[in-house]
């Protein structure tokens, strides 16, 4: 809802003073950063007006900046990035000597909590310069914070978490119809399955396919073969969803080609072992009439994964997910002791399966 009104505000050229950014989606997050920025920065004096504040930072001179007026400018912007004040923590991630901030706002002293510190932005919030645009970025918010009710009543909160496939395809579309491409056939349905759902990674592997492409308009699986280089956990995911299926000649295939770019043999039999635990306990919810929306968001899976796992699932008896983790363990074990080389030991359990 927040990110609606945002958007709705800046396209009418509306900035509120107070901003608080959270969630786990960068990508969309620094777009609206920067859209601010653009919008209230004149380019010849952005330097000295623009303060960013990362991590642990003097609160001093943070209330300091707040407090400025812009030089030879209409707005300042003033960016608080990480700095952990909105998380419970037994102290703040500000410091600062004890001293008289300006306009009357008391600064910490050294060694308060950063709850004290919190206070001190929150007594800046209610007095806050109609001069200077605060921003604060952070991970995750624990929305019980008296500063977080303050930033709420003061400014706008702003979540910006994972996109859904549905936005995403079609973000995706948009970005190469700019370009005068688009994807064969099912390609972008492929493509988006590889993909994990960060707006950034998309971003740089579609702007590798439209270079690739070159003057073709179509985008299909040999180019997303060519050039897309999609995360170790895609790569592992696409060889457990192989070895799901049966294939186990693909399955080695493709095991060794995660071995020969460098990939931990220990990493992947883990994420083996883990990917038919997930898969057990899919199974064990679905035979307990567990849509599958809520069963997979139990269990904290991504959309196109969890599609994927929820058909695997029912192609294994609860007898074969015991048997394949309990081997997996003792691979392992093998592994560690010394009596197998991690690749054979892996190669044994994939034929096994």
């Amino acid at each position: 809802m927040s990110l609606s009104i945002l958007r709705q505000e800046l396209k009418s050229d509306i900035i509120r003073n107070i901003y608080l950014f959270y969630g786990p989606e960068t990508y969309l997050l620094n777009y609206y950063v920067d859209n601010i920025k653009v919008k209230l920065l004149d380019p010849m004096t952005r330097q000295v007006n623009l303060n960013v504040f990362e991590d642990a930072a003097d609160i001093q001179s943070i209330v300091s900046c707040c407090t400025t007026l812009p030089m030879f400018a209409e707005k300042r912007v003033v960016v608080l990035k990480n700095t952990g004040l909105l998380k419970p923590s037994k102290t703040g991630g500000l410091t600062g000597e004890p001293t008289a901030g300006p306009r009357g706002v008391a600064i910490g002293a050294k060694g308060q909590t950063g709850n004290t510190k919190a206070e001190i932005l929150c007594s800046l919030f209610k007095d806050f310069s109609d001069s200077t645009c605060l921003i604060i970025i952070e991970e995750s918010v624990d929305k019980r914070l008296k500063l977080y009710k303050e930033a709420v009543k003061y400014g706008l909160p702003v979540e910006f978490p994972l996109q859904s496939i549905t936005d995403l395809e079609v973000w995706v579309k948009n970005l190469c119809h700019r370009e005068g491409k688009a994807f064969e056939g099912r390609a972008l349905t492929a493509f988006m399955q590889k993909c994990e759902p960060f707006m950034a990674d998309i971003k740089n592997e579609i702007d590798k396919l439209i270079l690739y492409s070159n003057t073709r308009n179509i985008i299909g699986m040999t180019d997303i073969d060519a050039v897309c280089s999609f995360s170790i956990k895609t790569r592992v995911f696409d060889l457990i969803d192989t070895i799901a299926t049966g294939n186990r000649l693909k399955a080695i295939q493709e095991l060794r080609e995660l071995i020969a770019v460098k990939v931990p043999e220990h990493m992947i039999l883990a994420m083996i072992s883990k990917h038919f635990i997930q898969l057990r306990h899919l199974k064990s919810l679905a035979d307990n009439k567990v849509s599958m929306n809520d069963a997979t968001s139990a269990l904290g899976l991504k959309p196109y994964p969890a599609k994927k796992m929820w058909r695997q699932c029912t192609k294994f008896q609860f007898s074969k997910l015991d048997d394949v983790v309990l081997k997996c363990y003792r691979q392992d074990a093998a592994i560690k002791s010394g009596e197998i080389s991690a690749d054979c030991a892996l190669e044994l359990l994939i034929a096994s399966i």
